[in-house]
């Protein structure tokens, strides 16, 4: 059984309809609805009632449900004990965290710098969802299966649990709609966000953000959105409200049909590497690495 489809089947499942699985998938409905039929032709099952409203599992697409979560995550799970023996049993090994928001672009980029100072460490990319708990929980946990991550981060909100090395001050900037009206701009101005809506991360989450949104208060003919958390969906709904959201520079280009434009204001967040507090040699010989190619 092929563990994408499974996946797919879950998120359509989940989604309740093919088209709110294709926003959060980045594919194309008719590629969810091929795999969707492919997976019923394999297992001779009808699990879909499709509807113009959406889809709903059926009697045996139920069952087949529960045991295709249970399939996934023990899959998901035996990857993991994997890849934890060959860390253990090598000791060269360095975990790197990946989303969508948290690329390994960058970190990958500093390891084509630094490695022929190592030459017998090897790197392993580890995927994560983007949402809040889990990113904490990542952060919290960081040398269990996530030795670094290279994020912005809000530092007055994880109480020291773990190091971080900083980089730069990245700008916080705003993203918008291919469409929008202001994405030809070069370069937005208070005035631009006037009778639009802006779309901003919930107070509390980020001091940084914090002061952005005291900043916009002052203009009463700025809407502001609240946002629950940084995922796939709000960047999706950012751009089919044809809102305004604002994001940091890191995440150029993170939305094929976003595009980011910079603001005329001072407000930056801070982005560096994330790691444990007690991380093993092999990634502090990583870390005091970057810290030397960047004069610290």
């Amino acid at each position: 059984m092929d563990y994408q489809l499974l996946k797919t089947f879950i998120e359509v499942s989940d989604c309740g309809s093919f088209s709110k699985a294709s926003e959060r998938l980045f594919i194309s409905t008719t590629a969810i609805a091929k795999q969707m039929n492919l997976l019923e032709k394999e297992t001779g099952l009808h699990l879909f009632d499709r509807t113009k409203r959406g889809t709903t599992l059926t009697k045996s697409g139920s069952v087949f449900y529960e045991d295709a979560v249970f399939m996934v995550h023990y899959w998901d799970k035996m990857l993991e004990r994997a890849r934890n023996a060959e860390w253990n049993s090598g000791g060269t090994y360095i975990r790197i965290g990946s989303s969508m928001l948290r690329s390994e672009k960058y970190l990958l980029d500093l390891w084509t710098k630094v490695k022929d100072n190592y030459p017998h460490y090897k790197i392993h990319f580890v995927p994560f969802e983007d949402n809040y708990q889990s990113y904490l929980e990542i952060v919290q946990n960081l040398g269990k299966e996530i030795d670094i991550i290279a994020s912005n981060y809000p530092p007055d909100l994880w109480g020291g649990c773990c190091n971080v090395l900083k980089l730069a001050d990245v700008p916080l900037c705003c993203a918008v709609s291919r469409y929008h009206i202001l994405a030809q701009k070069e370069v937005l101005d208070y005035e631009d966000f006037f009778g639009q809506e802006l779309m901003i991360l919930h107070r509390g989450r980020s001091s940084y953000v914090d002061t952005v949104r005291d900043r916009l208060l002052h203009y009463p003919q700025i809407k502001i959105i609240d946002v629950p958390d940084y995922d796939v969906q709000i960047f999706n709904q950012c751009e089919t409200t044809n809102r305004i959201l604002l994001i940091t520079e890191a995440w150029v280009n993170v939305h094929p049909l976003l595009v980011t434009i910079p603001v005329k204001w001072e407000f930056t967040s801070p982005y560096g590497l994330l790691y444990g507090l007690n991380p093993p040699e092999v990634v502090n010989n990583f870390i005091q690495s970057v810290k030397e190619l960047i004069n610290l």
